[in-house]
């Protein structure tokens, strides 16, 4: 509920990734696009889609061990993964200055 950025990353398409993501319940924001312009540019202007997944995500540790998801944001029809189009605003609010944790 307070929208800190706990960890980005990017992800070129086709690639896989796996994160180490810190136990909590998380909210989780994408962008998408053709050409990778950086961190502050994203896609581009007029070229990146902003989206959020439906949903809370948890995260946590039990007797087992860890418990996550793999998440593939490939479109498929009948799906079980939804999202939604955020605006620049919303998304913007979420990229921080300085990237204090970042993946590649």
């Amino acid at each position: 509920g307070t929208k800190r950025v706990v960890m980005s990353a990017y992800i070129a398409g086709g690639d896989t990734q796996e994160l180490k993501v810190p136990l909590g319940t998380y909210t989780i924001y994408y962008a998408e696009g053709e050409v990778w312009c950086g961190e502050k540019a994203a896609f581009g202007r007029d070229n990146t889609h902003l989206e959020r997944l439906v949903g809370s995500f948890q995260f946590t540790r039990d007797a087992e061990g860890y418990n996550g998801f793999v998440i593939e944001l490939t479109q498929r029809v009948n799906g079980n993964l939804n999202s939604v189009e955020v605006s620049e605003t919303d998304f913007s609010e979420l990229v921080p200055d300085e990237p204090s944790n970042v993946h590649r």
